[in-house]
């Protein structure tokens, strides 16, 4: 029998359950993502200064998974994005067949996409979006570029883990020209951290009232 894919999304303001859609997971298309798109973004990427008059946004992500084995748990994630000190929006959601990795990749591709198309602000507003997961923050800091150099290969030519979300991250992330990631510690008191994984376990509440 075929696996399929089931997600849904909440907004935490408005309380509200999108359509869920059901299908197969398909692997984002990679072909085009290539060094010149890497050496356009340069190491600067996740390098920003803070200008007098910088709009910062600060997104706290958060994913994580049940039953965690290759691509079968029972995903879910939050995000919380604040405006110069203020939460202006919080949302989340689950996905069916992920792994806890993949989830924390997946909600920092779900915060961009939202903070340029839902939140709509600037390519030149500044964006700080953290996460506990070392995960991601260590290979965006420190293996990301590397990565699209040598072909999405890590060393002796095993191809990158999560290689369809790490190139759709990727992607999307040149919408800000000021980015980066920072690694905060979980469950360490830190709020709005803390508030991400609630909202990202919730999800995962609801959707194993769903699907499982």
């Amino acid at each position: 029998m075929a696996k399929y894919l089931v997600e849904i999304e909440v907004d935490e303001d408005e309380v509200k359950r999108c359509a869920i859609d059901g299908g197969y997971e398909k692997p984002t298309a990679i072909d085009a993502v290539g060094a010149e798109l890497a050496w356009s973004l340069q190491s600067g990427i996740s390098v920003t200064k803070v200008e007098k008059n910088d709009v910062v946004y600060s997104v706290y992500i958060d994913g994580g998974c049940i039953n965690n084995k290759v691509n079968h748990g029972l995903g879910g994630y939050g995000i919380v994005v604040l405006k110069d000190g203020d939460i202006i929006h919080k949302s989340g959601g689950y996905r069916n067949g992920t792994t806890n990795n993949r989830m924390e990749v997946f909600a920092a591709i779900t915060a961009i996409k939202k903070m340029r198309h839902v939140i709509q602000c600037g390519k030149n507003d500044r964006c700080v979006i953290y996460s506990d997961s070392t995960y991601l923050v260590d290979n965006w800091n420190y293996n990301l570029m590397t990565w699209v150099d040598n072909d999405w290969k890590r060393a002796h030519g095993k191809e990158v883990l999560n290689r369809d979300l790490w190139c759709d991250l990727f992607e999307h992330v040149h919408m800000f020209d000021k980015i980066s990631f920072e690694w905060v510690k979980g469950h360490s008191s830190e709020e709005y951290n803390d508030m991400a994984d609630k909202i990202a376990t919730r999800n995962i509440e609801k959707g194993k009232k769903c699907i499982l």
